[in-house]
């Protein structure tokens, strides 16, 4: 999480040098968002793996939410494809 937001600051840095106004803003928006979910996350004392891996595990998190639609329209089963059995 530090080495990444490390490298986030200073290529805000380098964008807020480099790059015209209406790529700075975004970067550095993202930046802001990014250290604030990662030192709450490192705040909070409820989950462990949001605590271990701050941003990760907000990601696992919102991935288990929408498990029940991937499962439905993504991926099968091996016996939800196969006819019923007459026997």
């Amino acid at each position: 999480f530090r080495y990444v937001g490390i490298g986030l600051i200073g290529g805000t840095g380098l964008a807020a040098v480099c790059a015209p106004l209406w790529i700075t803003v975004p970067v550095t928006g993202f930046t802001l968002f990014y250290w604030f979910v990662g030192l709450r996350d490192t705040q909070q004392e409820a989950q462990a793996i949001r605590r271990n891996f701050p941003v990760l595990g907000n990601v696992r998190y919102f991935l288990e939410s929408i498990r029940p639609e991937i499962r439905q329209y993504l991926i099968e089963s091996d016996t939800e494809a196969v006819p019923f059995s007459r026997q």
